[in-house]
């Protein structure tokens, strides 16, 4: 279920404050929509669990604010990882 531009609007916002660069990405079977995303270093052999990656995102930070993020989904990439929330759907007015 996608979620109000408010909502994307704290994740952005929350991703930020917590040393990451959200961009939009268009994952597997998306039609070319965009949503949020980070990405990380590494590579396909040492890629880490999303979930766990997610969860460190905000422990630290937010104090349990998003605790009922949906896990992330994940794409190993040849240069990295990518993290990614379909339901956050990037804003048009953000850019890219």
């Amino acid at each position: 279920m996608p979620k109000s531009p408010e909502q994307v609007k704290q994740l952005i916002e929350a991703l930020e404050q917590s040393d990451y660069t959200p961009k939009p990405y268009s994952g597997r079977g998306m039609f070319g929509k965009s949503c949020v995303s980070v990405s990380g270093g590494g590579d396909d052999s040492e890629c880490p669990s999303a979930w766990d990656i997610a969860k460190e995102l905000f422990s630290e930070y937010w104090d349990g604010e998003f605790d009922n993020l949906p896990e992330p989904r994940q794409d190993c990439l040849g240069l990295g990882i990518v993290l990614y929330w379909p339901s956050y759907e990037w804003p048009e007015e953000t850019g890219s």
